[in-house]
C-alpha cells in the first residue's frame, strides 16, 4: 500500500486462485507511528486515606485515544464491592481497611499492553473523643478512646 494514512486503514482481503482452488486471507491494517510516545499516567486522590473517606485513582493513557483501560487488585480475583470503575477512574465511595493494597491499571494500546501500579494506604482512623462528666462546677474531662 503506497502512502498509507488514516483513510487506508481497515480490513484487507487477499484472494489466491490456483488450479480451481481458492484461498482467502484477511488482515486488519492499522496505523502505528513508532515514535509516538504511549504512556500510562496515574493520578490519586491522596497518598493515604482514612476509613470512611472517598478515594480514587485515575488512569490515563497518552498517545493512544483508543486504549482500553482495566483495573485489578493484586491478590484478588475481583475488585472490592465498594468500588466502581468509570472510564479510567477507580472510585471507592467509603474506604474500608480491606481496600488497602496494590492496584494495577492495565491499558491495551496499539503498541501493546502497558501496566502501572499504585498503593492504597489506609491511615490511622481519626481518634474519636468522648466527654465524661467531672464533679459539679468543673469543666468536662476529655479522654481519647483507647487511652483508658
Amino acid at each position: 500500500i503506497k502512502d498509507f494514512d488514516d483513510t487506508a486503514a481497515g480490513m484487507y482481503m487477499c484472494k489466491v486462485t490456483f488450479d480451481n482452488n481458492v484461498v482467502e486471507g484477511f488482515v486488519d491494517a492499522q496505523i502505528f507511528v513508532p515514535d509516538t510516545i504511549i504512556q500510562v499516567l496515574l493520578d490519586v486522590s491522596s497518598e493515604s486515606v482514612n476509613v470512611g473517606d472517598r478515594a480514587w485513582f485515575d488512569c490515563k493513557v497518552t498517545g493512544d485515544p483508543s486504549a482500553v483501560i482495566s483495573w485489578s487488585k493484586e491478590g484478588a480475583d475481583e475488585l472490592p464491592d465498594n468500588s466502581q470503575v468509570t472510564g479510567g477512574r477507580l472510585l471507592f465511595n467509603e474506604v474500608t481497611e480491606d481496600n488497602a493494597g496494590v492496584y494495577k491499571c492495565r491499558a491495551k494500546t496499539k503498541a501493546g499492553p502497558l501496566e502501572t501500579r499504585t498503593v492504597l494506604n489506609i491511615g490511622s482512623e481519626k481518634r474519636k473523643r468522648k466527654h465524661t462528666r467531672g464533679r459539679l462546677g468543673t469543666l468536662p474531662v476529655v479522654k481519647s478512646i483507647g487511652d483508658e
